[in-house]
């Protein structure tokens, strides 16, 4: 289950040391090149063994907050070493009101609730809980964050 509060959001980063870095990308149609560039940038070889599941769930939620949210957009990466292997929690912030996570969960292994099965878009969602190992978002005044955690090297989602 996603955490619902932003105390929720920081109480998994709690338990161990986790680095965080953070940018603000250009809030157009730039921002998912400039945000995969960043986490290559930043990660080296540890973004090839997440292989192409980062940098699609970053596209993804940096497009949806492009393309729905309002700015300012600030994307954070925070990633520990702490077990068995690496995680890595990428948040994307936009100034937007978000949406209810309970609307637009997955109702199915491959489509969102109520998508149409003939539509160009819709499904980027579906793709985030497809190749993280857990994902969410959270609501605040003035204020809308979506999250997803990869891993690596063990650890289970």
């Amino acid at each position: 289950m996603p955490p619902t509060s932003s105390t929720a959001l920081t109480a998994s980063r709690a338990a161990g040391s986790w680095r965080e870095y953070s940018c603000r990308p250009p809030h157009d149609d730039r921002a998912p090149v400039v945000v995969r560039g960043w986490i290559a940038g930043l990660l080296g070889g540890l973004a090839q063994s997440l292989g192409e599941g980062l940098a699609l769930v970053a596209t993804e939620l940096v497009t949806n907050a492009v393309w729905h949210g309002a700015v300012p957009t600030r994307v954070s990466l925070s990633l520990t070493d702490d077990g068995p292997g690496v995680r890595v929690r990428l948040e994307v912030e936009d100034g937007g009101a978000g949406f209810d996570f309970n609307k637009v969960r997955p109702a199915g292994a491959d489509s969102p609730a109520g998508a149409d099965s003939l539509a160009c878009g819709g499904r980027g969602l579906c793709i985030v809980a497809a190749l993280a190992c857990d994902w969410g978002n959270v609501r605040a005044a003035g204020r809308h964050v979506v999250w997803a955690e990869l891993t690596t090297g063990g650890l289970e989602g």
